[in-house]
């Protein structure tokens, strides 16, 4: 009985594709995405959908902000996602060096 159950479901799914009366399941909100540099802050900001932003940041769609306790600094914006992460994953790496250095 199981089995038929599952089949209807899946056939009702079927139908519901073809008919295009799919629900969207995309997120309607971006997944952050954040690093830690020491007490350094480094993030990558949909900028369409925080307004607590500086407004340097509003300039394209994504944006790196970099904060250290209470000071906010935009490092870069970008209007892709995969740009503004290499553009964090490269500051991040500068910054883990430039402690390092401090360090030693």
């Amino acid at each position: 009985m199981e089995i038929i159950g599952m089949m209807m479901m899946i056939v009702a799914f079927m139908v519901m594709v073809v008919e295009g009366d799919v629900p969207n399941i995309r997120s309607k909100v971006s997944s952050a995405f954040t690093r830690f540099v020491g007490e350094i802050r480094v993030d990558v900001v949909n900028t369409k959908q925080n307004d607590e932003v500086p407004k340097k940041a509003k300039a394209q769609k994504w944006a790196v902000i970099v904060t250290n306790g209470k000071r906010t600094k935009v490092h870069s914006t970008h209007s892709k996602k995969y740009d503004a992460i290499d553009a964090l994953r490269a500051h991040e790496i500068e910054l883990k060096a430039a402690d390092k250095a401090d360090k030693s």
